[in-house]
């Protein structure tokens, strides 16, 4: 399931953004049905119930064979539509995270797993600036069975990094030399932009310098 906010004509089954940022928005959310694993978790998590029916929630599971054609059409509609601007999303809520775009989509993982929702999370908090050292388990099977992969790339290409390891005690000697390394790409670029300021310009230089980290 992914969601995206509407700022043009739609379809019907769209409802206004209520979180900040998106004002005169509206949001659709789209399933799709070929992926499903059935697992009702959606369903058991929902907690929009009807007022007249009270056994019937806004998401609800029905056999898919009926709905496969229609839901294609759907999904073709669905992803022509623009993805959520992350500086406009006010994603310090758990309600706006849902807006941002993920970037782990369709995991082999069993039907109802736990962690799939933690990874789905991760990659809307951080997008393609995310670097994943993945220990051997669970995690490396449904993320790295390869030709296919969950994590995902954005509209220009990027994605998380993702790198398998052998176990425990290699994984996070490796995710702090990853972390050391993005350090020290920040302070050397950083340095050279000081050194270039007179050819840049100081107004340049400080804007790059000072300009708010948006993840």
């Amino acid at each position: 399931m992914r969601m995206r906010s509407l700022t043009r004509r739609s379809r019907s089954n769209r409802r206004p953004v209520n979180a900040r940022g998106y004002p005169e928005a509206r949001f659709t959310l789209q399933f799709y049905i070929e992926d499903c694993t059935g697992c009702g978790l959606c369903v058991e998590a929902c907690p929009a119930i009807s007022p007249r029916e009270p056994d019937v929630k806004a998401i609800n599971l029905a056999d898919k064979a009926p709905l496969v054609e229609t839901e294609r059409a759907n999904i073709a509609f669905f992803e022509g539509l623009p993805v959520n601007d992350r500086a406009r999303v006010d994603f310090d809520k758990v309600r706006g995270v849902q807006f941002l775009e993920p970037l782990f989509q369709f995991s082999g993982a069993c039907a109802g797993c736990g962690e799939n929702s933690l990874f789905k999370l991760l990659s809307q908090l951080f997008g393609d600036r995310a670097q994943i050292a993945n220990a051997t388990g669970c995690s490396s099977i449904y993320g790295g069975s390869l030709p296919v992969t969950p994590w995902a790339v954005d509209h220009e290409g990027r994605g998380p990094a993702w790198v398998q390891l052998a176990g425990l005690r290699t994984m996070p000697s490796s995710a702090s030399a990853s972390r050391l390394a993005a350090d020290k790409h920040l302070a050397l670029a950083r340095a050279l932009l000081v050194q270039l300021t007179p050819v840049v310009g100081e107004k340049l230089a400080a804007a790059i310098l000072n300009a708010p980290q948006i993840p």
